[in-house]
């Protein structure tokens, strides 16, 4: 049962929490959303959220002006457009939203913008499209955050603030040190929740700094995360110890925004399997032949086989299929076992037999088996993350 506050209560207990919200150092923007679910816990979406959520944001509205407004932004990364560097903002969207790539540039020079090219398109729109989907995760989590504990919310908060700080700093004054610090740091921090989510009992502090031995240490507990060991490694590559902080260590602007990137993949996988596991209720996941499987991405799957992967590890066929912008597709990919912490079973009987029914005329409808490539498709895996990106072109009629 919902606690309902007069207006004279709300706007006691509201002071209340901003003191301690001021304490902890969380952005203005961000101090409405934090008080509701101080307030409230988590409440789902619809007229009863709304009804609660706005009296809230009026009274941070009222006490700080705009600067309490959220800028509908879920995160910013750095990318290099014609050997300069920009930082891409991503916007909080809903739905299959379509949105133009450089309206989201910040700062690029109308001259650029005008003569931005296909290939300069693919190379910024690889790193959006993960990204994209990795903000969103990370934002999903700020949202639903209320099952972590004090220690893990604020080690989340931490991780997050130093990932804008590192994408700020490569653009402002392309300190690459700084911003690879920064992004170890966010990694190291997420890292450490999932110790403490695994049941880890150890002294953070006395792990340090040292990310191969904290990535070891949690592997350890759940080998579930192994498979983030080529991101860890990168991290590690380009920080290998705290000399990047304090010493004189040459690093490039593009290991810079790599190490943003893994460091990001990092994050937000983590962010993803805990949510996942809160979804289903347990941290232990797997793959089923025949049954229904979502990812974070809303992406809907059909597991068909279950075998071994070329590297003799236990994995699974799982048919992506769907109807999507650029038309139906059904996909086989192969996935290790490990990865189904990445993916949730759908067990709503009403929405299995949607699935089912859309699964069966696809079948039905299937056109002839193409190669990824043929159809513009990348598979894309690596420290950054893995996804797939398709490209093509869509004619579209433009009234004057």
């Amino acid at each position: 049962m919902t606690v309902k506050f007069t207006k004279e209560q709300l706007s006691l207990r509201l002071t209340e929490i901003e003191t301690q919200l001021s304490g902890r150092g969380i952005p203005r923007k961000y101090r409405a959303l934090e008080a509701f679910k101080a307030l409230y816990g988590e409440v789902s979406d619809g007229v009863m959220r709304n009804s609660l959520l706005e009296p809230v944001f009026f009274w941070f509205l009222e006490k700080y002006g705009e600067s309490a407004k959220w800028d509908g932004v879920i995160g910013r990364g750095p990318i290099i457009i014609r050997g300069s560097v920009y930082i891409i903002a991503f916007p909080f969207t809903s739905g299959d939203a379509c949105l133009k790539l450089t309206d989201y540039i910040e700062n690029l020079p109308q001259n650029v913008r005008e003569t931005f090219t296909e290939e300069e398109f693919k190379d910024v729109a690889r790193k959006a499209t993960s990204a994209m989907l990795h903000f969103g995760t990370l934002y999903d989590l700020t949202v639903q955050d209320t099952f972590l504990s004090d220690i893990e919310k604020a080690l989340v908060w931490r991780g997050l603030a130093d990932l804008e700080v590192a994408a700020n700093s490569i653009k402002q004054s392309e300190d690459t040190q700084n911003t690879i610090f920064h992004t170890h740091q966010a990694a190291e921090k997420f890292l450490k929740v999932g110790l403490r989510r695994s049941g880890s009992l150890i002294d953070l502090k006395s792990l340090g700094h040292n990310l191969p031995k904290i990535f070891e240490e949690l592997c350890t507990l759940n080998n579930r995360y192994a498979w983030l060991r080529s991101s860890v490694d990168s991290l590690q590559k380009f920080a290998p110890n705290m000399e990047i902080r304090y010493g004189s260590v040459p690093r490039t602007v593009e290991n810079a925004i790599s190490s943003f990137y893994s460091a990001l993949n990092v994050c937000a996988v983590l962010a993803q399997v805990w949510l996942f596991d809160i979804a289903r209720g347990t941290d232990k996941a797997t793959f089923e032949q025949g049954k229904f499987y979502t990812d974070g991405s809303g992406n809907t799957f059909r597991c068909e086989q279950l075998l071994l992967t070329t590297e003799k590890k236990p994995g699974a066929i799982l048919r992506r299929f769907g109807n999507h912008p650029s038309g139906a597709i059904m996909m086989d990919i192969v996935r290790d076992l490990d990865q189904s912490s990445l993916h949730l079973e759908i067990k709503d009987p009403q929405q299995i037999e949607q699935l089912h029914r859309l699964y069966q005329l696809h079948l039905r409808m299937r056109g002839s088996e193409r190669k990824p490539e043929d159809l513009g498709i990348e598979l894309v895996s690596g420290p950054e993350g893995s996804y797939v990106t398709r490209f093509g072109q869509v004619k579209k009629t433009i009234k004057r």
